[in-house]
This record gives structure tokens, C-alpha cells and sequence, in this order.
């Protein structure tokens, strides 16, 4: 009987298939297009696995040792080029390992080497290169925000900068430990340890780039000790609650009184992060160049923006007053709406203010990106669909092309309108609360 179209290519979706010469080749050109890396289990051969990247396949015998109660995990030869091994003897070299003791001591014990570099020497090279955009997880390449580098800084220092001297075989080994200690105990150094599972997911997720980093740079060739290779995703063991921030008409009313006692700055600043939904860094580093306020827009670059589209948010009332207001008392060569303290910068840290907002209100636990949060439970308690309020957030690209429709303005326009209506209604004068 003839095969049905496609039925191997199916092959490859499961986590083991029967292991042929043929099926190894495809599965080989099939990362190779893909860019990804995956690993299979042998059907025919209990505990040989391979894991394929962009540049082969590898062999590795990967399974519970039950001699001596440990997983193993150890290289047997390539797929395929010069140093080839043929399946064959794959498989009967991983039957060896499982049952030979002295094959068992054939292979060489993992050691650092002079291609393990220290995590004070490739942890500045890492930051150096996603700072200037050298290197990215991503296939589309761009440098990092500042503050998305600085928060990985903080975590290194930590966490790992006490630990600077050792390697990268040194951090392979112990990232388990490491991850289950912070987020099950807390830092090692602290007087009063708290669990902080959010930055033990943070840590796994730097280390799997600094591991990948190392990988392309050439210092790193073993697997990526943050990756399961059963299923090629980054291991995440924590779950994180997810925060449905809702302020009440009088939560609100409180939070505006404390913004207007900070001052008519900080007041307008914290309106427009609570009235657009947009990421405080879209607000901070907002330029006046990318507001039309004759359409009542601000067009967004694909760069500035953190899905890397291009986006279009339209303006509430409000929020085209603010900044009608702001243009007037702006310098003539004034380039943020917001600026800092150095010259032609912006606000570069608006989290002090912020605590003494949220202290006044008495809503101590709110974080400024609850503000976003709080923007789209308003609207969709307006009752907008998902895909408006995913427009009105900038959640979903928007391509600024011809095939842009002025229905899509218009449905982040009237969600905008909505949590404006929610906004006013609380903190009017007149309001109940």
C-alpha cells in the first residue's frame, strides 16, 4: 500500500521515532531549515537519543544509570561529515555503556578545559554583544534596551558574580541547584532568605542565552544545561500568579489625588501610562516626532516597540490635552515629551516617584505596569472583544501599510475612549468614593 502524503513528515512531531539512515538525514535537513534543535529517542534502541541543531545531528546515549541511581548523559559520535558514526554502531556502543563496566570506563570524565571560559570573562562579552545588537536569541537581531540590560546585570550580580571565578562547566553542573535554591530558599547571601521563584526563572532563562552566546562564539559544545532535551524549551519549574489588577472608582480617585499632590509633571506622566495601556518605556522614551496630533496618533517605529512592529495608538481627549499642553510649554528643540534631568535624555527612572504615589494612595502593592493591567480589565469590562483590546494594548502588530484598515484605529479608539470614560468618572470632582 502505498504511504499517504506527509505520514513522514509526521514522523518527526513525536518524541522518538524508529531510527533509519534515511529518517536521521531528514531529520538533520529538517533543523537545518528550521534554525531549531531537537532531540528523538531511538525506537530500537533503548537510552539512544540524538539531538539535532542547524549544523547536525549527534549521537548520545541519555537514560537513568540504575547501577549508580544518576541520569547520564554522553556522546557518542556525529550523524554524519567526517568523524561520522554509522547507526549501526551507535547502537551497539550505547548497549556497551549499559551494560559494560569497562566500556563504562572508556569514557573520559567531563573536565574544564581552556574552551570553558570563566563567568568573569564570557559574562562581559555577553553583555558587550547584546548591548550592541552582535547577538540575539531572536533571528531578527537588535540591541536591547538599556534597561532590560541592566536588569540582566543585576541579576548576575546576585546571583553569579560571587562566582565569578568559576566556568562554564562549573555553572552547567550547578544551574539546578542554583534555580531550585532561589526559588524554593532565596539568595545565599541574604540575612533573611526569601523564595523568589520569578528570579529563579529569569536566571534559567539568562543563563540558556549565555550558554547559547558561548555556543556561537565557540566556547561551549556541549548541551545547553537550561534546555530539556526531550523537548528542546527552557526548563521553568515555577509558576507565576497571574496579576488581575482592577482599580475601583475609589482606588482610582485615590491614586489621581496622589498624582497631582507629586506635581503636574509626574501627574500628566502617570496619566498617560494609566489612559494608552502602553509599556512604560513607550511612554518614557516617547518623542515628540512620533506624535501626530492633528489625527491624534502616536506612530510607532517597529525598534521602539518590544513585539518589533510597527504600531499605531490613537489619542483619548485627555490624553490629547496633555500633550497639546506639553508641546506648548516644550522647548522649541525639545525632542522626549517627557524629558530627564540630563539634557537630551528622558526620564530615566520613575520609580521613586511612583512609591510615593502609591504609598499616598495606600495601593502599596500596585506596580506601574499594573496600570497597563487596570487599562485592559477596563476596557474589556466595556465590553470589548480580545482583538480590540489587544489592538488598544499593542499587543498585535499592525502593519502601517496600504492594507491598514481605519476600522482597526477605530477599535482602539473606542477602547481607549472606554477606559477614559472609566478614568474621568473616578476621579471627577463629583464623583462617589
Amino acid at each position: 500500500m502505498a504511504k499517504r502524503p506527509g505520514n513522514e513528515a509526521r514522523v518527526f512531531d513525536g518524541p522518538s521515532f524508529a531510527f533509519t539512515p534515511d529518517r536521521l538525514r531528514q531529520a538533520c535537513q529538517l533543523m537545518a531549515d528550521t534554525g531549531g534543535r531537537r532531540l528523538w529517542r531511538d525506537d530500537r534502541c533503548q537510552q539512544l537519543v540524538v539531538r539535532v541543531g542547524r549544523r547536525g545531528g549527534v549521537f548520545y546515549r541519555y537514560g537513568r544509570d540504575h547501577r549508580a541511581g544518576t541520569v547520564v548523559n554522553q556522546r557518542i559520535g556525529e550523524v554524519s561529515g567526517p568523524n561520522a558514526v554509522s547507526l549501526e554502531a551507535a547502537r551497539k556502543r550505547c548497549n556497551e555503556l549499559r551494560y559494560d563496566p569497562e566500556a563504562q570506563a572508556t569514557i573520559p570524565k567531563r573536565r574544564a578545559s581552556n574552551n570553558s571560559p570563566a563567568l568573569a570573562e564570557i559574562w562581559p562579552q555577553y553583555i558587550d554583544a547584546i548591548s550592541t545588537g552582535k547577538f540575539s536569541m531572536s533571528r531578527r537581531r537588535r540591541a536591547l534596551r538599556p534597561t532590560t540590560i541592566k536588569a540582566y546585570d543585576e541579576l548576575y550580580k546576585a546571583h553569579l558574580q560571587r562566582h565569578s571565578e568559576k566556568n562554564l562547566h562549573w555553572l552547567a553542573k550547578n544551574l539546578p541547584g542554583l534555580f531550585e535554591t532561589i526559588g524554593t530558599v532565596g539568595r545565599e547571601d541574604a540575612e533573611q532568605p526569601k523564595p523568589s521563584p520569578a528570579q529563579a526563572n529569569k536566571l534559567l532563562q539568562v543563563c540558556k542565552n549565555l550558554f547559547e552566546f558561548a555556543r556561537r562564539m565557540g566556547r561551549w559544545n556541549e548541551p545547553n544545561p537550561a534546555i530539556d532535551p526531550m523537548t528542546g524549551e527552557t526548563y521553568i519549574r515555577f509558576e507565576m500568579p497571574k496579576r488581575e489588577v482592577r482599580l475601583t472608582p475609589a482606588q482610582a480617585k485615590r491614586l489621581y489625588a496622589a498624582m497631582q499632590a507629586k506635581g503636574q509633571f509626574w501627574c500628566d506622566f502617570f496619566a498617560v501610562v494609566a489612559l494608552t495601556g502602553r509599556r512604560l518605556s513607550n511612554v518614557r522614551e516617547l518623542k515628540w516626532e512620533n506624535i501626530d496630533l492633528e489625527n491624534r496618533l502616536i506612530i510607532d517605529a517597529a525598534e521602539t516597540m518590544k513585539n518589533n512592529e510597527p504600531n499605531i495608538c490613537p489619542l483619548s481627549d485627555t490624553v490629547l490635552e496633555i500633550f497639546r499642553r506639553l508641546k506648548a510649554e516644550a522647548e522649541e528643540d525639545a525632542v522626549y515629551v517627557f524629558p530627564g534631568r540630563k539634557p537630551g535624555m528622558p526620564i530615566m527612572n520613575p520609580d521613586h516617584a511612583w512609591d510615593e504615589i502609591r504609598t499616598a494612595a495606600k495601593l502599596k502593592k500596585v506596580r506601574i505596569h499594573d496600570l497597563r493591567h487596570n487599562a485592559a480589565s477596563w476596557a474589556s469590562g466595556a465590553g470589548h472583544s480580545q482583538a480590540t483590546v489587544g489592538k488598544f494594548l499593542s499587543q498585535k502588530s499592525i502593519q502601517s501599510t496600504s492594507r491598514y484598515t481605519h476600522a482597526n484605529v477605530e477599535d482602539a479608539m473606542k477602547a481607549s475612549r472606554s477606559v477614559e470614560e472609566t478614568w474621568l468618572k473616578a476621579t471627577q470632582p463629583t464623583s462617589a468614593g
